[in-house]
């Protein structure tokens, strides 16, 4: 029995498209910025949020964070969440613990 000799590889990939989508405009420093911190729900991510908070607020110069958290981290957080945070903040971090 002959064993073939080539093997075909197929890549289910495509290339991103080009364009669609551009960068928001970067502030010249974080100084009186507001900041909002969101909270995926799994274990820990609050305590990382809580230092990356501080570690803005200290050396960065964070005016203020805004704290929000889902119930649960395996679905998009709530349209009021993410309303609040795009109303109130600067920009935002999302962190995941366990």
């Amino acid at each position: 029995m002959a064993i073939a000799e080539r093997l075909l590889v197929l890549d289910p990939t495509i290339e991103p498209e080009a364009g669609g989508l551009e960068l928001a405009p970067r502030p010249g420093g974080l100084d009186g910025k507001i900041v909002g911190l969101l909270d995926n729900s799994k274990p820990n991510s609050d305590r990382i949020l809580f230092f990356v908070g501080e570690i803005l607020r200290e050396r960065h110069g964070v005016a203020e964070l805004v704290i929000a958290a889902k119930s649960d981290s395996s679905t998009s957080a709530p349209a009021d969440i993410l309303d609040q945070l795009v109303q109130r903040c600067h920009f935002a971090v999302t962190g995941i613990g366990d």
